[in-house]
């Protein structure tokens, strides 16, 4: 007896070029935006994370898998296990480490010309 296995569309995978594009895209858009709160640190990395999270979860579920930067760059999110745009709890979790790890590169470009440079001659 032989089993055959299930056929599965396999769906091509986007360039790494493509991708790091598209979230510098998303990043630089969310960085503008949360400049706006630039009076208190911790508000901007409050809108930071909102405006993330509302750019690479709502806006990704309700088209098609595609955020602002991945749109451009034709890029989308899509779960091969169940065909289909995933839902919101996965996308929050994906994009929740994304988003800390954004945040972080934000505080980090943000001071970095905080700090001046001296020289020990």
């Amino acid at each position: 007896m032989v089993i055959e296995k299930p056929y599965v569309k396999r769906y091509p995978k986007v360039p790494f070029e493509r991708r790091v594009w598209a979230f510098l895209l998303d990043f630089v858009l969310v960085w503008l935006v949360s400049i706006i709160a630039s009076g208190n640190a911790l508000l901007q990395g409050l809108v930071f994370l909102a405006v993330w999270l509302g750019l690479r979860v709502l806006v990704v579920s309700k088209n098609q898998g595609q955020s602002l930067g991945r749109f451009a760059f034709d890029v989308k999110v899509y779960d091969a296990r169940f065909s289909r745009v995933p839902g919101l709890l996965p996308l929050a979790k994906r994009e929740a480490i994304a988003g800390v790890a954004a945040l972080l590169t934000m505080v980090g470009l943000n001071h970095f010309r905080a700090i001046p440079y001296r020289c020990s001659c």
